[in-house]
């Protein structure tokens, strides 16, 4: 099981994350909230997948950390509440 428990990831679009096993949908609205400071219909909402893995940054660097997909990838992907803004 991963420690991931919320996060944001930047690329196209801003996502805040939050892991389903962890948090109830109510929780991760109130987290979103609290954390990006804005609105929850501000936000487009979707379910995701977050996984722990090598990538590359923007310098095309490679990096080990945490990624978002809508797909589940990895090892041990966890399914979380995301929020696009």
């Amino acid at each position: 099981m991963s420690n991931f428990e919320f996060g944001v990831f930047c690329g196209d679009e801003n996502i805040f994350a939050v892991s389903k096993y962890r948090y109830t949908k109510a929780e991760a609205d109130k987290l979103f909230v609290r954390e990006i400071d804005t609105s929850l219909r501000r936000a487009r909402q979707m379910s995701g997948f977050v996984y722990y893995g090598i990538g590359f940054n923007e310098d095309h660097e490679r990096v080990s950390g945490y990624w978002f997909s809508t797909e589940p990838h990895g090892r041990y992907p966890q399914e979380c509440w995301a929020y696009v803004y």
